[in-house]
């Protein structure tokens, strides 16, 4: 079983498609919640990492795309 994990990814409003771009490639691996953050021009989306897939769409879109990515502690 994989280990569950929680993230919020800040992403620029421009690098959107990139990631609904990867997330679809890797045939939608996990939830994502798009929230509108208080910043303009920002994004909030949070993510659950439970499985192989999700972790590996996660570090390839990381690695392609610019946005930073928090661990979500709640």
């Amino acid at each position: 079983m994989y280990p569950k994990a929680k993230y919020i990814i800040q992403i620029d409003d421009k690098r959107l498609s990139e990631l609904i771009y990867y997330w679809i490639y890797y045939d939608k691996p996990c939830d994502l919640l798009f929230l509108k953050p208080k910043t303009e021009g920002l994004t909030a989306i949070k993510v659950t990492v439970e499985t192989h897939e999700a972790a590996d769409f996660l570090a390839h879109a990381l690695k392609k795309i610019n946005f930073k990515l928090f661990k979500d502690e709640k």
